[in-house]
């Protein structure tokens, strides 16, 4: 014990960053261990959905099996259906709900309501085949009509998610070609200069020039192109690549390069879970 007194007495720095050393990298370690809480909690909060259903699947497939006597394949085949059927359901009463909660009362309405009768449609027609058919066994008569009802949920929610997006493509639209006109009510003072010569004082380039042109049109079309481009991931920050390139009628490569751009000049942030307009 005297040789550690006297070791601290002779080195209280070294000692104090002992002890410093050691608190930094228990703050690291907390930090570490924070950051790896959070990655699994995110982890399992994107996969836990996708499995919720496999327990309902089973029990639709199971009354398939015993009270529609279907075979063990086509029962399977019909619960994998009708399951992800409700998830595509769910997703798309969502996904206009809230559309309608963030858009702007000039924009056109989306049939959330309709949406979500659709939802109630597929809660119905699973509790029908999983616990009414168990209760009532004579209703595995009446059980196959089920089935074109969800069919028919299938393409209705095919047509609302269509429509969604011709809707979002016809407001960007909208918007683009309003910001043209002012742009084109008040047009930007542009200096056009040119070196002088022996026998010519000054001269003007001509703003008419089809090159000078040309080069506008492209900067406009680009730049309106660039806004669709924001006001769709405004609206929808997590809509997928594919699915924008699709609804602003754009190669998949081009929406990767205005994104690229975008972020470059920081008019957006990709935060890991979709595009976040920062400014348009």
């Amino acid at each position: 014990m005297g040789i550690i007194y006297r070791g601290l007495f002779l080195a209280p720095d070294l000692f104090w960053r002992l002890i410093l050393a050691d608190h930094s990298f228990l703050l690291r370690f907390r930090e570490t261990l924070s950051e790896i809480e959070t990655n699994l909690t995110d982890g399992i909060a994107a996969f836990g959905p996708w499995i919720t259903p496999i327990p309902s699947a089973v029990l639709v497939a199971n009354a398939t099996f015993k009270d529609l006597h279907w075979s063990a394949e086509l029962g399977w085949v019909a619960a994998a259906i009708i399951e992800s059927l409700g998830l595509t359901t769910v997703s798309t009463s969502l996904l206009l709900w809230e559309y309608n909660a963030g858009k702007r009362r000039t924009d056109p309405d989306a049939p959330f309501f309709l949406a979500a009768s659709l939802v109630v449609v597929y809660l119905v027609s699973t509790i029908g085949l999983t616990v009414l058919l168990d209760i009532f066994p004579n209703l595995a008569r009446y059980a196959p009509a089920l089935f074109p009802i969800l069919a028919l949920v299938g393409a209705v929610n095919l047509a609302l998610r269509s429509g969604h997006r011709r809707r979002l493509a016809t407001i960007a639209q909208e918007r683009a070609d309003r910001k043209a006109e002012r742009q084109t009510t008040h047009p930007k003072a542009v200096n056009f200069t040119e070196p002088l010569t022996s026998n010519v004082t000054s001269s003007t380039v001509n703003p008419d020039s089809t090159l000078v042109k040309a080069r506008q049109a492209r900067a406009v079309i680009q730049g309106n192109r660039m806004d669709n481009l924001l006001t769709l991931y405004l609206d929808n920050p997590t809509i997928g690549v594919t699915e924008a390139a699709r609804t602003l009628n754009m190669s998949r490569q081009t929406v990767y390069t205005y994104l690229d751009q975008l972020q470059q000049s920081g008019r957006i942030h990709r935060n890991g879970h979709g595009i976040e307009v920062i400014s348009k």
